[in-house]
């Protein structure tokens, strides 16, 4: 018996791959060819197969019982093939093949630990590439399919309307359970044939082995090599088996196979380290697996952490093969111990889904509120926005009205004012050239009643004195207060200067003056006018005159120089008349 404790864990698991690559045998002879190789699985192996050593174990067990190989868990990393030499430099190698070929068989036959020699481990001679080395271009997969129905003269098993994205075949439902068996090609349904053949998938072999990650499914991968008898018989009887087509249609196990002639099947044989025909492997997820040392011994436990793919079992060769091996090892071995772990984990792995849809859901309800809440602030901030632009408009335009209005009272001010001041000017100046009331006998005795009651008696020269004087005067007589002004200021004040500027500035003498004289009985305005004679003018002869206000701009002259009188009601045409009857 081996002693493994003396094993480091990276030996152990070199020891296991090359037990399962030999299906089984002597640990001591693996060990020694281990050793004598440097602990190469690889090398170890041809030595092995190059030396016809594993020819009586091979024999021993044909059919590998179930235990999960930890050691190829995940996508299987692929083999390089073998480099074929030239045919010269094979001759060349030949008789140095045959020497350490018998050298590894002695030493191996007697259990005798071979050293590590480099003479021994050149190997450049490789058998003539015969069928099985020619790789097959174009059809892949689905020829196989076609050629397989051809030669069985079965159908497949399953539909061919539900295809992935991927390119690979898949079922409607992938829950386990029965099937309605139809034909892959739509065309043979009616052909009468009873045979079925397994639900074979199209695709990669890759495709298929992310198919069994994704959905949880258990994968059947089937290889057959021509060059071996027993293929054709295979094909007849395990493949076209009722018992075992249903058994893989009703627990949905995905199919998939091809001959090591094309490209894709050597490939898939590479990395399942398929080395007998024909050859069934069996892969699913299963929980990962940490190989730990304790106490001198190679144990492993499983962990917790995510479901790997793992190659489940594999089946070499006619005698392993069987229909009713694979049957029997379905039922009571491999279904058993690993349907229930791939559908409580598809039941976890959808409720996590379910859990992440109801989230991205929820999460995307709030999002569109949080959207729809957004826009309604945008839009509120807006139209806020706009309602202060507005306002503000409003408020600037009110404040350009107020700024304009009170620019333009101002200037109305100020022109008012210029033109009291100027008015106080011409009274002033009227005040010192008004002539003194004559004495002689062709005169005009006028009385004049004034705004504030007063009623005023002087007399004016028939031939010298005009309109001119009176109005002056009836001006001076408004405003009892004069305003002082120098003398040098009026030398350019005069009738003639009055003339030209109530002739040519101001539109309406009225309105200059103020004030307007109205004989008292028959009524007749009396407007100014330029040099006329006051003896011309039949209206103011030995009668009575009335001063009537055209505007307010006299009365607050007068209330500006202090002057005093009873006020006198103003009628909406700003025209003041007496209240009292004349004396």
């Amino acid at each position: 018996m081996a002693d493994l404790s003396s094993l480091t864990p990276s030996q152990t698991r070199a020891l296991g791959q090359l037990r399962d690559l030999t299906n089984g045998g002597d640990d001591e002879v693996a060990m020694g060819v281990l050793r004598s190789v440097d602990w190469d699985v690889q090398r170890a192996a041809e030595m092995i197969f190059d030396g016809q050593t594993g020819a009586e174990n091979s024999q021993g067990r044909r059919y590998e019982e179930f235990d999960v190989d930890d050691s190829e868990q995940g996508l299987l990393r692929p083999r390089e093939p073998p480099r074929q030499p030239t045919s010269i430099l094979s001759l060349i190698t030949y008789p140095l093949h045959l020497i350490s070929s018998l050298v590894r068989f002695i030493f191996n036959f007697l259990r005798i630990p071979l050293p590590y020699i480099p003479f021994l481990s050149l190997n450049f001679y490789r058998r003539a590439p015969g069928r099985t080395t020619v790789r097959r271009a174009g059809g892949g997969i689905e020829r196989w399919i076609r050629e397989l129905e051809e030669e069985t003269g079965a159908i497949c098993a399953g539909s061919s309307d539900n295809v992935d994205a991927t390119g690979v075949q898949v079922n409607a439902s992938a829950e386990a359970g029965p099937s309605t068996l139809t034909s892959r090609h739509t065309t043979a349904t009616g052909s009468g044939s009873n045979k079925l053949l397994p639900p074979f998938q199209l695709g990669t072999y890759d495709s298929i082995l992310r198919l069994c990650q994704s959905s949880f499914r258990i994968g059947c991968i089937i290889l057959v090599s021509a060059e071996h008898d027993s293929t054709a018989e295979f094909k007849d009887t395990t493949l076209t088996n009722d018992e075992l087509v249903q058994i893989l249609v009703d627990n949905n196990i995905v199919c998939w196979g091809g001959d090591i002639r094309d490209k894709e099947a050597y490939e898939a044989g590479l990395k399942l380290g398929a080395t007998t025909y024909p050859f069934v492997a069996f892969i699913g997820m299963q929980p990962s697996r940490n190989f730990t040392s304790s106490s001198g011994s190679t144990t492993t436990t499983a962990s917790q952490s995510t479901p790997a793919l793992t190659v489940l079992s594999r089946h070499l060769g006619a005698s392993a093969c069987t229909s009713s091996a694979l049957t029997t090892h379905l039922r009571e071995t491999l279904l058993p111990r690993v349907k229930p772990y791939l559908d409580r984990t598809r039941m976890q792995r959808e409720a996590v889904e379910r859990e992440r849809m109801r989230e991205r859901e929820l999460r995307e309800a709030q999002d569109r509120a949080f959207e729809e809440t957004k826009r309604r602030d945008k839009e509120r901030i807006l139209k806020k926005m706009e309602e202060e632009k507005v306002e503000l408009q409003r408020k600037q335009a009110e404040e350009d009205q107020r700024r304009m209005e009170n620019e333009l009272r101002e200037r109305q001010r100020i022109e008012a004012q210029e033109q009291t001041e100027e008015r106080d000017r011409w009274r002033t100046w009227f005040r010192k050239v008004l002539p003194a009331e004559p004495n002689a006998t062709e005169t005009i005795r006028i009385a004049i009643r004034m705004p504030d009651g007063r009623r005023l008696m002087r007399r004016f020269d028939m031939h010298e004195d005009t309109l001119d004087t009176l109005y002056a005067y009836v001006d001076t007589e408004l405003v009892s207060t004069s305003v002082s002004s120098s003398s040098s200021s009026l030398s350019s004040y005069s009738f003639e200067t009055l003339h030209t500027l109530l002739s040519t500035r101001v539109p309406k003498t009225n309105e200059w003056w103020g004030f307007t004289l109205v004989s008292a009985y028959p009524r007749q305005l009396i407007p100014w006018s330029p040099n006329t004679l006051l003896g011309k003018l039949k209206a103011v002869s030995g009668g009575q005159l009335v001063v009537e206000i055209v505007n307010s701009r006299v009365n607050g002259d007068r209330k500006n120089a202090g002057g005093k009188g009873k006020g006198k009601a103003q009628d909406e045409d700003e025209y003041e008349t007496e209240s009292s009857d004349e004396d």
